[in-house]
């Protein structure tokens, strides 16, 4: 099952322990969920960081009119992540400077106007992305993701990096309190 699918199926029973097969990485978002940690309860959003870079990965689902939006996004340059350039995210890490995506659960914060134009904080609410407001780990635009190619896309200093043209799309789904759910393949390591 996909990480949406699981959650669906958990919002429908109210009760992990009906579901003991459950992945605990998605009771994590799910717990969050329940405690209220998100304002906007109409989207949320997945980054597959499993998914090559060449491909849509970033997914948004829109509970409230069952849509699913998709687009390609840039994961970190460092550690593992430097060479080769193949568009597979080898590595991930919660370490300021370590220029690598982290994985977790995130709640989306205000939108600013920042080095890269305008960007999305993002506040990490696991042990493994705690750090991503101070690392300044954000969603932001970039030149060198396009979504309406299959090029390899571009890498960030741990941020997630998404189409120029896709941003202000992104930005109204996702500001101010969304949950973002960033992955590797279900795997948050």
């Amino acid at each position: 099952m996909k990480f949406i699918d699981w959650l669906l199926a958990l919002w429908k029973k109210e009760e992990a322990a009906q579901m003991p097969m459950v992945p605990s990485e998605v009771s994590r978002a799910y717990a969050h969920w329940k405690a209220g940690s998100f304002a906007n309860k109409q989207y949320i959003a997945e980054m597959d960081y499993s998914i090559n870079s060449r491909y849509p990965r970033l997914f948004i689902y829109d509970l409230f009119n069952r849509k699913l939006y998709k687009y390609k996004a840039a994961h970190g340059q460092g550690g593992k992540n430097n060479t080769p350039h193949d568009g597979k995210a080898r590595e991930f890490s919660n370490v300021e400077g370590s220029h690598m995506s982290c994985l977790g659960t995130f709640r989306t914060g205000t939108v600013y106007n920042g080095a890269n134009g305008m960007s999305l904080r993002l506040h990490g609410l696991d042990d493994t992305n705690d750090n991503a407001l101070k690392r300044l780990v954000v969603l932001h635009k970039t030149d060198y993701v396009n979504d309406k190619d299959t090029s390899i896309s571009g890498r960030t200093w741990g941020c997630i990096g998404v189409d120029r043209l896709a941003l202000s799309s992104i930005l109204a789904k996702l500001k101010e309190g969304t949950c973002l759910y960033s992955h590797n393949g279900g795997r948050l390591s």
